[in-house]
């Protein structure tokens, strides 16, 4: 398993830096949320994510992170208090608390290489996604970039990854570069029988 980011250092995640590099729009433009779509954002933080995609869709927003301290600050940045709809749940990635076929669009940003079971996570994806649902995938590049994301040794190789995710029930759309630092891999689930 890769090093799990620390929550005394969660002021990154939300920086101008991060929003130079990793644009929310950007990276909500690939999962194309639907205006009623059921949405799970797979280590959520403190809401980076979260709360620009509770912009795109009156659906469900579950925003998932094993560090309850991180939905403690995503639940504090709402203004006036975070809507009914937008539901923060402790969790892993490899055991979502989400019933199956439950969630239209999945988003994993920078969370698949701190995961100690990766296939499980996948499986996991691939459970609570429904049939015409998309997944989406940010990652690091696997080489070394300036001492930013972790060391070289926990970095997922893309092609790699998108073969267990072929493995694991997931078919790849597409692989992309979104940043100089980051890919993403767009997937949906496999309607063949595994």
């Amino acid at each position: 398993m890769g090093h799990r980011f620390h929550p005394d250092h969660m002021d990154r995640l939300l920086g101008e830096e991060r929003r130079g590099v990793l644009p929310p729009d950007r990276i909500l433009d690939l999962l194309a949320p639907n205006p009623a779509d059921t949405v799970a954002d797979i280590g959520a933080g403190p809401g980076y994510f979260t709360l620009p995609l509770a912009e795109r869709t009156q659906g469900t927003v579950y925003a998932i992170d094993v560090e309850p301290r991180m939905l403690e600050v995503l639940q504090s940045r709402w203004p006036g208090g975070m809507p009914a709809r937008v539901r923060p749940l402790v969790g892993a990635a490899d055991d979502l608390p989400l019933p199956d076929g439950s969630v239209d669009r999945l988003l994993y940003s920078l969370v698949l290489h701190e995961v100690d079971a990766l296939d499980e996570a996948l499986q996991e994806a691939r459970r609570v996604l429904r049939l015409n649902g998309r997944m989406v995938v940010i990652e690091w590049h696997p080489e070394a970039t300036d001492q930013k994301g972790p060391p070289k040794q926990e970095r997922l190789n893309p092609d790699r990854l998108a073969q267990q995710m072929m493995r694991c029930g997931l078919k790849v759309e597409s692989l992309l570069d979104v940043s100089a630092f980051h890919y993403a891999l767009v997937a949906a689930p496999q309607t063949h029988a595994r």
